[in-house]
């Protein structure tokens, strides 16, 4: 009786000795099991990564907006220094400054929405699915938008060749020429860069 007794005894101890073991601590409540489990880690993990993307994915677009905001400014600060008589143009670079004032205002217009929408999207309930499909409609507008920048060129460079050397209009379409040409490359290459960095948002 007396070794039965011992031997439950070692075994309670024993017991015990291995839940210390196995939990971590004295008190057998499985409440107690470490909160870094894998399932635990996994699905903080999940979510930090989501929220950093959803982050990322709007950034992305309010710098690339930036670029756009800040060349605007610059043309419209520049285009009164640069030129005497901005708002009577009779020579192929007054032409071009107004070109430049006049698509800056409107770039700036445009940008401003953009900023708008962009946060108020941001601060909107999300799911990873529905960043997802963002992306593709802002990629699939860039591309458009790209397109279109190409068309710019072109038609500033066909303007160009519309009024010969000797019309009333060859200043007025020489100097409008040349900004739709130059407004049209740097939205050319301000759209590649949007591109680049929304493609570079792995959802």
């Amino acid at each position: 009786m007396r070794k039965f007794i011992v031997f439950v005894l070692l075994f309670i101890n024993g017991f015990f000795a291995s839940a210390q073991l196995v939990w971590g601590t004295s008190n057998l409540n499985p409440m107690y099991l470490p909160k870094n489990d894998f399932l635990g880690l996994s699905t903080r993990a999940l979510a930090n990564d989501s929220v950093a993307l959803h982050q990322q994915f709007y950034r992305a677009q309010q710098q690339s907006l930036s670029l756009l905001s800040g060349w605007s400014v610059l043309n419209v600060a520049y285009s009164p220094l640069a030129s005497q008589n901005l708002f009577n143009p009779t020579t192929t670079l007054e032409y071009f400054h107004l070109g430049n004032f006049n698509w800056s205002l409107l770039n700036i217009g445009i940008a401003g929405l953009s900023h708008y929408s962009v946060y108020r999207k941001s601060t909107q309930p999300w799911s990873i699915s529905g960043l997802k499909t963002q992306k593709r409609k802002v990629k699939r507008t860039i591309k458009i938008n790209m397109a279109l920048d190409c068309m710019y060129i072109i038609a500033g460079a066909l303007l160009k060749q519309a009024a010969s050397v000797n019309s009333e209009d060859y200043q007025n379409f020489q100097g409008n020429g040349n900004s739709i040409i130059l407004q049209g490359s740097f939205l050319l290459f301000y759209d590649s860069i949007f591109l680049r960095k929304v493609s570079r948002v792995q959802i």
